[in-house]
């Protein structure tokens, strides 16, 4: 079933693209040289610990930490309620990872332009 829907999602994809006119339009994306430093800097607050702050996370980290536990309780759960194809996805993620090391842009390589 899952194979089906996958399939015909792509050609829904594909008979979607041949019959649209035109692509939408996507904004252009130039950074400014200004912002956009040339090597890794220090996060604001190590930088300027006395910089005012636009919001403060309420209740950080407890917060941060009670959805983390929850999370993996979801996980976990998921994964005893349809082992089968839980097992089926953590095939595909170990299967995944050595193409994404493959494909990933290595630091000091410069990055094509599109």
């Amino acid at each position: 079933v899952n194979v089906g829907l996958f399939v015909g999602a792509l050609v829904e994809g594909f008979l979607l693209a041949r019959l649209a006119p035109e692509p939408l339009p996507l904004p252009a994306f130039e950074p400014d040289a200004e912002r956009v430093p040339a090597t890794p800097q220090a996060p604001l607050p190590a930088r300027e610990p006395a910089a005012p702050r636009p919001f403060r996370a309420v209740g950080h980290p407890w917060t941060t930490g009670l959805v983390l536990i929850l999370s993996l309780g979801f996980l976990v759960g998921a994964f005893f309620a349809d082992t089968r194809n839980s097992i089926y996805s953590l095939i595909m993620l170990a299967l995944s990872w050595p193409l994404y090391q493959l494909l990933r842009p290595k630091a000091g390589r410069p990055v094509p332009a599109a």
